[in-house]
């Protein structure tokens, strides 16, 4: 394999079955509502140490793909003493779902450097364990109301899923991440690979938004047959959608321009198949600033128990 730092566990490496899922979740460029670090979390959240145990299968070196000055390790002080120093990581795992199935998760940050060497990692590795299909997860923020469940959109060579999983494919341009490089090149291979992206309620995309977490777990089910647990998601994601309802309650112009959100929402839904943008909309859409600024204006003026 290329050398970016990528380093084999003998053991578990020679462990893991063939054929499996590979689900790719990377922090970096950005994770509205927090969705990824929340799939994150619930790929971790159903194995058993004592029967199912995760199982590191392989790192990669930070000092050879990271830029220390962007994504800083950090440190923890405690009493003027240095007791710990976390450095970003980017590792492969075995990992198996609330079912006991096996599947392999790369989850860490997204390399800065070196993107191509890191493309021909993961080529290889997907030739040699005979990965079934590789899968990335993502979010992004968009004009959508919270008051509705969240909504994905898809992209990748697997066209049925595509179709059925996506309510917005559009033809845009938009920064792209390591995973894009990826799947260009395993989709030359005729390799099966699939981007979901959750579309995140862009006036609290700064804040963690469990519904973009359940989105894509739920559809990482169908694509992969990966099941993931998600009840206490969906509950914190009603207590989300309660507390931003007590929030914007006093407050009637961020009420009216979330009404104006649901109006082009339910609208460009009732539209499908036929429509091709989640914003095309005859009137001028709310801004995000605009209603990020109108709560935290308002949010500003409630008490701290409020709040």
């Amino acid at each position: 394999m290329v050398d970016v730092g990528f380093v084999r566990e003998g053991a578990a490496w020679a462990e893991v079955p063939k054929g499996l899922p590979l689900l790719i979740a990377l922090a970096g460029f950005r994770d509205p509502g927090s969705a990824v670090a929340q799939v994150v979390e619930a790929a971790g959240a159903d194995h058993d140490p004592e029967d199912e145990p995760e199982v590191v299968v392989a790192t990669f070196d930070p000092d050879e793909l990271f830029d220390y000055r962007a994504r800083r390790p950090v440190v923890e002080v405690d009493g003027g003493r240095m007791v710990a120093l976390e450095t970003p990581g980017l590792v492969l795992s075995l990992r198996h779902d609330a079912l006991g199935q096996p599947f392999l998760l790369l989850a860490g940050f997204e390399p800065d450097f070196r993107w191509r060497a890191f493309t021909d990692v993961l080529r290889d590795l997907v030739a040699e364990f005979d990965i079934a299909s590789t899968t990335w997860v993502q979010s992004v923020a968009m004009p959508v109301p919270h008051t509705r469940p969240i909504r994905l959109s898809a992209v990748g060579n697997r066209a049925d899923l595509v179709e059925r999983l996506a309510v917005w494919t559009p033809h845009t341009q938009a920064p792209a991440l390591a995973v894009h490089q990826l799947a260009f090149a395993l989709a030359r291979d005729g390799h099966p690979v699939l981007g979901l992206v959750a579309l995140v309620p862009h006036y609290v995309a700064e804040v963690p938004v469990p519904g973009g977490a359940v989105a894509l777990l739920e559809a990482l089910t169908e694509a992969t047959g990966i099941v993931l647990a998600t009840d206490g998601l969906r509950d914190a994601e009603r207590e989300f959608r309660r507390g931003v309802d007590e929030q914007i309650a006093g407050n009637d112009e961020v009420v009216t321009l979330i009404a104006a959100l649901e109006q082009q929402h339910d609208a460009y839904l009732e539209d499908l198949p036929d429509g091709s943008r989640l914003a095309a909309s005859e009137g001028e859409l709310p801004d995000a600033e605009e209603i990020a600024g109108e709560l935290e204006r308002f949010l500003a003026t409630r008490p701290d128990d409020d709040a």
